[in-house]
């Protein structure tokens, strides 16, 4: 794995498109995806306590949604037998993100 600020490099650029990204793909794209994930989960978690009780369902529903696609989404792959428990399971208060690394893109599928 890259060093850290190399790593935070990597996700700026991920992130934030600047004009001088670097001339090719970074190799280790999944770790980048899964520190950026873990950022977002973070980030939903710090401001929890600080969301006013009627929001805090939609809250909760983006917290299970972002922790779920950590579980589905490793090292670029979606693992199938985990995607067909929770579409087994997949009611409307939840939803499933899914990222496809060969599109660079991500599906949302819920009911």
């Amino acid at each position: 794995m890259a060093n850290l600020p190399e790593l935070l490099l990597q996700q700026y650029h991920h992130v934030a498109l600047p004009r001088d990204v670097p001339g090719q793909e970074d190799h280790n794209l999944s770790a980048i995806d899964s520190v950026l994930l873990k950022r977002f989960i973070d980030a939903v978690k710090a401001i929890t306590p600080f969301v006013p009780f009627e929001y805090q369902k939609s809250v909760d529903t983006v917290h299970l949604l972002l922790s779920t696609s950590r579980l589905l989404n490793v090292d670029g792959k979606v693992d199938k037998t985990l995607l067909v428990k929770e579409l087994d399971g997949l009611n409307s208060n939840h939803a499933l993100l899914l990222y496809v690394t060969e599109q660079n893109s991500a599906l949302l599928v819920y009911r």
